[in-house]
């Protein structure tokens, strides 16, 4: 069955997974997780994302928790689009010798990077 998702499963959608990006950044400093360490890592984060209550929250209740967190939706929504972007750009420069142990930069690492509107984009997987 197709499904069309409305604009504010779309939004609800992204708002999660700019949380979860937040969340992974947080794990994978706390943990001193870089390189391929930090793709070995991911599958532990992965399994504890997954537990959080977020996913049962609907849109108006991951709003109000982002507010809650003391983040605007748009700080969010900015740091996905950098973080997004970094992780393009960091593949672009993946050699063939090394092409699928790339990690994203933070995106908490550049305040100054170029704002980009991808909010209503599907997320790529982390890894």
């Amino acid at each position: 069955m197709i499904v069309i998702p409305s604009k504010s499963d779309t939004l609800r959608s992204t708002l999660v997974d700019s949380t979860r990006i937040m969340a992974w950044t947080l794990y994978k400093s706390q943990n001193k997780l870089t390189g391929s360490d930090a793709f070995e890592g991911y599958k532990t984060f992965e399994e504890q994302w997954k537990e959080h209550e977020i996913h049962s929250m609907d849109l108006k209740k991951v709003q109000k928790y982002i507010k809650d967190l003391g983040y605007t939706e748009q700080e969010l929504l900015q740091q996905r689009s950098q973080y997004y972007e970094r992780k393009h750009q960091q593949n672009q420069k993946a050699t063939p010798q090394n092409p699928k142990f790339v990690e994203a930069p933070s995106p908490f690492d550049n305040v100054n990077a170029p704002e980009f509107d991808d909010e209503f984009e599907y997320p790529e997987p982390p890894y």
